[in-house]
């Protein structure tokens, strides 16, 4: 995700991980903290690769108060076109994005 993350500045994510996942080990939720650091990354012990299956009532609360307390992405098929031809750098806000006239 690293040569995509500048696109989390205009988009909400939240990372559960599972402390002790032998798959794609727990170091990595620290990388994608530093990648996209409005993300709110969650890291659950006692959790491996599935931490949803492993702690199933603790997943959903932690993804409903993701929801619940996070206000959602605004989809501009022009910003994110320009966002994706324009690469890293700094996010314009949403009122300056100009729609093309249908």
């Amino acid at each position: 995700m690293s040569d995509r993350a500048y696109l989390t500045e205009a988009m909400p994510m939240c990372v559960i991980w599972g402390e002790d996942d032998r798959v794609i080990p727990v170091g990595h939720a620290a990388r994608a903290a530093e990648l996209a650091p409005k993300a709110r990354v969650e890291i659950l012990p006692n959790a491996g690769h599935f931490p949803h299956k492993d702690h199933p009532e603790r997943f959903v609360k932690i993804l409903n108060d993701f929801v619940r307390t996070t206000t959602p992405a605004t989809y501009s098929r022009a910003r994110w076109r320009r966002l994706l031809q324009q690469g890293p750098g700094p996010v314009a806000p949403l009122e300056t994005v100009d729609e093309p006239s249908a």
